[in-house]
């Protein structure tokens, strides 16, 4: 199963029985997807783990689940989107809002003009290619012009999610602020020049 991966294919639903940290056995699935390089190389590995062990009337874990990811969605450190395999807005979080300095409903229009969704270019060829299948996903850093907020750096990494039915092909975009790293870059840079000069 896992050599697969190292292919580029991913893996999904692959039912397994685990063991608890000196506790007992239960049965899970994973779905477990490449993260590729810039080179196209695989060069680590997204896991998701659900636990099928049923509750005490009987029922899947996974309502449960569900809430968890949904807590995670709203309250993560980072912006988060979910995008259609158009680039439309389908979901995003608070993060991302007050990162960007737009309302949800301003970001619905404009988060794919600042993807650069909208245009051709590098990264709509980058989402093209995400959405067909070429590739699993991509990173790129880039400059962001935020209104009203101090980030101007970000991080993004998009990645496909494939839904229950085949035409069902999602982005999940996450977003870091990185200006501070790119400030300290440039400020060693500039004292390199001074003592080389």
């Amino acid at each position: 199963q896992l050599r697969q991966l190292q292919s580029g294919k991913s893996i999904k639903n692959w039912q397994v029985q685990l063991r608890r940290w000196r506790g007992s056995c239960f049965d899970a699935s994973f779905t477990v997807t490449p993260v590729r390089g810039s080179q196209g190389k695989v060069v680590g590995l997204r896991w998701q783990l659900q636990d099928l062990t049923p509750d005490q009337n009987g029922n899947s874990t996974e309502p449960q689940n569900t809430r968890l990811f949904c807590s995670m969605f709203e309250n993560a450190a980072i912006g988060i989107a979910l995008l259609d395999n158009q680039g439309r807005v389908i979901k995003l979080n608070q993060a991302l809002q007050e990162m960007l300095g737009y309302s949800s409903k301003e970001l619905q229009s404009v988060l794919p003009e600042l993807l650069n969704l909208d245009k051709a270019g590098v990264e709509s060829a980058m989402f093209q290619q995400l959405m067909t299948g070429k590739r699993c996903s991509y990173q790129w850093e880039k400059r962001f012009l935020a209104q009203n907020t101090p980030m101007q750096w970000g991080r993004l990494t998009v990645s496909r999610v494939q839904g229950s039915h085949v035409e069902s092909t999602f982005a999940f975009c996450t977003l870091e602020d990185v200006t501070e790293l790119h400030q300290l870059k440039a400020a060693q840079e500039q004292t390199i020049k001074q003592q080389q000069a």
